[in-house]
């Protein structure tokens, strides 16, 4: 961790039900996963930008954790006493890159701000539209999630913060074990678990599920569990690997969406495929996003590796 980037942190209250506190990242923060997975031992530091040196977070008068600015060797740092954390901290905001982003100045003056405004443009659905929104599972839906090998999970926390994570695997891999009830196998991944805190604190989820060539899509909302059973992650086991989990998804809505982005997209067509030119590695982005003492070489033998070893 270099001297001179910018650390604002900002530490919660104890969570009452697991005795677990969490902290929340507020501010950009490179590889701080360093320093709060284990936050039993107090001092802390972390290198602080003089120019935010002043820009702390208010803490809560029950907070567990103290924050003071200290002098160090190396420059200014913002020191971490972690007087009362249990030695791992669950983490509800995984750090971002340092660094500050560049926001345009553009104002706008039209905001749409009520639906009065926005139906006063767009209108209303016709009323097919509205009664192709069914409940529950039928014979198009299972033959659809039957044969699609991809699909998009949404998911938000208490906070409204959003996330939307991508799910893979030979078609069918989504089960339906009844007529409102839908598994998700969890495969090995990056271990920020968004989507999994996410359901833990709301519970909501929605699906979109995708057939190659096809130019309908699926769409799911519904709530969401997370479940370890045992006779049911045996049964989505691939290559004699279990998943550890699995999201059980059930529906409240579900209904097929035209194939007017897919047309306009032309994302099944490869004829029309940009080229991919110019495009970086994901070793180089990792690397530049980082800021990783890496090379892009040795990043990307970390990753062949990781796509060899553990799709599963």
């Amino acid at each position: 961790m270099s001297c001179g980037e910018t650390y604002t942190l900002q530490f919660m209250n104890r969570d009452a039900a697991s005795g677990i506190s969490s902290a929340y990242v507020v501010k950009p923060v490179l590889k701080a996963m360093r320093v709060l997975k284990c936050l039993g031992d107090a001092g802390r530091e972390l290198p602080l930008n003089s120019e935010e040196k002043e820009d702390l977070p208010t803490l809560a008068g029950n907070s567990v954790v103290m924050l003071s600015k200290a002098k160090h060797p190396n420059g200014e740092t913002l020191t971490i006493n972690a007087t009362g954390i249990p030695h791992c901290v669950r983490n509800d905001k995984f750090p971002v890159k340092a660094g500050r982003a560049k926001k345009m100045k553009t104002t706008f003056s039209e905001i749409v701000t009520t639906e009065e405004q926005l139906r006063e443009v767009l209108g209303y659905p016709h009323p097919s539209t509205i009664a192709k929104i069914v409940p529950t599972l039928d014979t198009h839906c299972r033959t659809f999630i039957a044969k699609s090998p991809f699909m998009l999970i949404a998911s938000a926390d208490t906070q409204g913060n959003v996330d939307v994570s991508p799910k893979g695997d030979p078609p069918g891999f989504v089960q339906a074990l009844d007529d409102v009830t839908l598994v998700i196998p969890d495969r090995l991944g990056n271990r920020l678990a968004d989507t999994f805190r996410n359901i833990l604190q709301t519970g909501k989820v929605g699906l979109i599920f995708l057939v190659p060539g096809k130019q309908e899509t699926l769409r799911v909302s519904g709530n969401a569990i997370i479940v370890r059973d045992g006779w049911l992650r045996e049964q989505m086991a691939i290559d004699g690997k279990i998943p550890n989990f699995a999201i059980v998804v059930t529906i409240e809505k579900i209904f097929f969406h035209c194939a007017k982005c897919v047309i306009r997209s032309k994302i099944w067509d490869s004829d029309q495929w940009a080229d991919l030119e110019g495009l970086p590695s994901l070793a180089q982005i990792l690397v530049d996003h980082g800021k990783l003492s890496d090379s892009v070489e040795e990043m990307q033998v970390m990753i062949d590796q990781s796509y060899r070893d553990r799709l599963y």
